[in-house]
């Protein structure tokens, strides 16, 4: 799966380890590097160009603030510390947002949920006449709030009330939702209901193949490793999407 590149910045080693653990449970994200002081922050930023930086405030040498002052175009910064005497100084520098050590899942949660909704606007393809819609959807997975962001969402499958959520690159999710549900929080533009059990994002749709009269092969881009085995009905619905978008051709 792409990833979005993330720095995490601390002068204390237990606090990036604590942060890679929350933020495991938040596949867009992939820490690209570690820094321990604000120096080496800036200088792994000319290397990376992460799109987000986690950042603690009270480091020896220089704090969290002097990397705007070192940095020309600096990336989006969530400030993370043990202090909350500077949160109103962090807004003014225009950090996304401010999290007390130590963090919750759940703040952490909201936190990357800004962001993913301001990255999202910010790479949006303005051509594009059906723009995804980019705001994260929370869900409990194991007690754990885990963001999932609609564009990366390959196809969902139905189990019961529960649902296979699979992502870009080949991961999946299996969570406490039923297809009902996800089709109310969706854009139906993108993401079809091929059937009863089956929902599926059109515009990570690579291939098409018909096998016989009644299945065929979905086959997804950008590296997905799972493909679909599909019936007459999801058939009939799959050309009806093909057809709206003009995407790929139905023959």
């Amino acid at each position: 799966m792409k990833t979005i590149p993330v720095l995490l910045v601390d002068d204390e080693p237990h606090a990036h380890q604590y942060l890679r653990k929350l933020l495991s449970k938040h596949p867009e994200f992939g820490v690209v590097a570690d820094a321990y002081s604000v120096s080496e922050a800036i200088d792994l930023c000319e290397e990376h160009h992460p799109e987000l930086v986690f950042l603690d405030i009270e480091m020896p040498r220089a704090n969290g603030f002097k990397f705007f002052a070192g940095m020309k175009r600096p990336p989006r910064v969530i400030f993370v510390t043990g202090f909350e005497k500077f949160a109103a100084r962090a807004f003014d520098v225009n950090a996304l947002d401010y999290l007390m050590k130590p963090v919750s899942p759940e703040r952490l949660a909201t936190a990357v949920g800004k962001f993913l909704a301001d990255y999202a606007l910010r790479t949006a393809d303005s051509n594009d006449p059906s723009p995804i819609t980019f705001q994260p959807i929370f869900q409990k997975i194991d007690g754990q709030t885990v963001s999932i962001f609609p564009p990366n969402i390959l196809s969902i499958q139905a189990d019961g009330n529960y649902s296979t959520v699979r992502l870009l690159g080949g991961d999946s999710l299996f969570v406490y939702r039923s297809l009902n549900e996800w089709e109310e929080l969706l854009t139906p533009s993108i993401f079809v209901r091929l059937d009863r059990s089956l929902i599926i994002n059109i515009h990570q749709l690579s291939e098409f193949i018909p096998l016989d009269r009644n299945t065929a092969t979905l086959v997804f881009k950008k590296g997905a490793e799972t493909n679909l085995t599909i019936g007459r009905t999801a058939m009939a619905n799959v050309r009806k999407a093909l057809a709206a978008r003009q995407s790929v051709p139905l023959e």
